[in-house]
């Protein structure tokens, strides 16, 4: 749920032909949370006696799904927002589509 919330508070914006996202600094509040919900949560699970959960190890599971969450939301926004990814080097941008290529591999073959 806080990947979430930081993906629909990251302001988007076109910069130099592509896509930029950038974090408000109240953004920081749900960086806040996500440190406090899982203290909360190493403390229930320890006092429960579930040492594992109450471990360090969980933690990169956290901040993995938290990205999944701030990474689905971004897309889903830049995607609605019709303002195109930064271009990869051969042209390409990413959910651009097949026209969205400008100077492709298939293209620099038939060129040799």
């Amino acid at each position: 749920m806080i990947g979430i919330g930081q993906g629909a508070t990251l302001r988007l914006e076109h910069r130099d032909g592509g896509l930029w996202g950038r974090m408000p600094l109240g953004g920081l509040w749900w960086w806040a949370a996500l440190i406090a919900t899982r203290i909360a949560l190493m403390l229930m699970a320890g006092a429960a006696g579930a040492h594992v959960a109450a471990s360090t190890e969980p933690i990169l599971l956290t901040l993995g799904l938290n990205r999944l969450g701030q990474a689905a939301v971004v897309t889903l926004r830049a995607h609605r927002s019709s303002i195109p990814f930064a271009p990869e080097k051969d042209g390409s941008v990413f959910l651009g589509g097949r026209d969205s290529k400008s100077s492709g591999a298939s293209n620099r073959r038939g060129q040799s």
